[in-house]
């Protein structure tokens, strides 16, 4: 049987100095699961205050702006995610930033981007809940006998272009499937 998850991160981009917006996660899971879905980081993918025309500006994979979503599931378990992204954050019809995706996940029981394996298909990609070794069998990822933790990056890319100033944004979801 499949589970189905959706996750929605908004992204949003600032030109000149303005504040830097929040950024809303939300999580639709139909209950009762053996599974727990936890943002780790602060919500947030922020560019943060950029100038016109200041071309191509990189969030990387290993990066303390990337957002990380934790997944805590029964290890031996497949997960299917996959990531929807807009083709460009807007201000409005007429103001556009291009903006390219980049995810990536590790499923080796460990929050380690340097272990992180990019997504094949590019917005999505099917892995196995892997328990980390004979340790976490034994006594459990995150505290819970048989479970395992595995971790999807979301990161990306913009180009600034000659465009007006104000908040830029767009809306990320992710959907996990297991079975």
């Amino acid at each position: 049987m499949l589970k189905s998850f959706t996750f929605t991160i908004l992204l949003f981009f600032l030109p000149y100095c303005l504040k830097a917006q929040e950024v809303s996660i939300v999580v639709h899971a139909p209950a009762p699961l053996n599974v727990s879905i936890t943002t780790i980081t602060d919500g947030v993918l922020n560019y943060g205050s950029l100038l016109p025309n200041e071309g191509l500006v990189e969030i990387p994979l290993i990066d303390s702006r990337t957002e990380i979503i934790r997944l805590q599931a029964r290890s031996i378990r497949n997960v299917n995610v996959t990531i929807t992204a807009p083709q460009n954050l807007q201000l409005n019809p007429s103001n556009n930033l291009p903006f390219t995706l980049g995810a990536a996940y590790a499923n080796q029981c460990s929050e380690n981007p340097s272990q992180a394996i990019p997504f094949p298909g590019g917005n999505t990609a099917s892995f196995e809940m892997l328990d980390g070794g004979f340790f976490q069998k034994i006594f459990g990822c995150g505290n819970r006998l048989y479970y395992a933790e595995a971790y999807i990056y979301i990161y990306g890319d913009i180009t600034v272009g000659n465009v007006n100033a104000g908040t830029y944004s767009g809306v990320i979801n992710v959907y996990v499937e297991y079975d």
